[in-house]
């Protein structure tokens, strides 16, 4: 002997599914427009410094610091660019210590290669 519903408590649940299913999606709905109306967090930009100390090797008379400057303003790339510095690095001299200051990422790994290149040089 089978068991059959009655067709009222099937449509019964059929509405009450489907109620619960749309008001899943509206609340859904709700908390990504109110997620979307809150204030955009601004980006901080963070400026890295970088610093040379060519005391040393100055003395050796290995380096000089002011060819050493300008070494570094031809070779640094930028997107993939030598030359290509504009506002985003800037290199400056304080007797032997030669500081790179950064508003882009910039790693000072490649600093390092910049270095070990211009001593292969001398």
């Amino acid at each position: 002997m089978k068991f059959y519903r009655n067709r009222t408590t099937i449509k019964t649940n059929i509405f009450f599914s489907l109620l619960f299913f749309f008001f899943f999606l509206l609340l859904s709905l709700f908390h990504l427009i109110l997620v979307s109306k809150q204030p955009p967090t601004a980006a901080t930009k963070k400026s890295q410094s970088y610093s040379v100390d060519l005391s040393l090797p100055s003395e050796d008379k290995l380096i000089d610091p002011t060819n050493f400057e300008k070494f570094l303003l031809e070779n640094i790339k930028v997107a993939t660019k030598k030359n290509n510095l504009g506002t985003a690095i800037t290199v400056s001299t304080k007797k032997e210590v030669i500081t790179v200051t950064t508003s882009i990422p910039f790693a000072k790994r490649y600093l390092k290669y910049l270095v070990s290149i211009d001593l292969l040089f001398y």
